[in-house]
């Protein structure tokens, strides 16, 4: 019977503490180094002043955003980038929640989308965000803290 109640609780549990999270084969809290070896050079580099960001790195559908020499987060609108778990931007929101488990819903006046926070899936301080526009996934993150 203990055993069948252990079987019982994996299946029900969406996710794992060991779930990778990463979009398009990065992670948070790499390298830019590593980052520049995987992407190549960005499009365009920003600095930040007075922000919790030092700078940033634009590609193609993707921004990557940094703290130091450190990948903090990354924010994909390209359906090119997808999760380690094939969740990408268009997708329907019910896949995210699927593959991720129940999200924390913020809901902003000032923008026509909702922020879905995956907490769930946290590992090592990162966790998925999908900002959502009706059902659909407009663009899908990571963010370290």
């Amino acid at each position: 019977m203990r055993y069948i109640a252990l079987a019982t609780l994996f299946i029900i549990t969406p996710v794992s503490a060991d779930m990778e999270l990463s979009i398009g084969g990065l992670s948070g809290w790499i390298l830019k180094e590593d980052v520049v070896a995987i992407k190549g050079e960005p499009d365009e580099k920003e600095e930040f002043f007075a922000s919790m960001y030092t700078e940033a790195y634009h590609y193609p559908g993707l921004a990557l955003y940094f703290m130091g020499d450190h990948l903090v987060s990354i924010d994909a609108d390209s359906e090119n980038y997808c999760t380690a778990q094939h969740i990408c931007p268009g997708d329907h929101i019910d896949q995210a929640i699927a593959a991720y488990g129940e999200p924390d819903i913020k809901v902003y006046d000032a923008v026509d989308y909702d922020q879905y926070n995956f907490y769930d899936a946290m590992h090592h301080g990162c966790w998925y965000i999908s900002s959502v526009d009706g059902q659909n996934i407009e663009e899908i993150s990571i963010a370290c803290h």
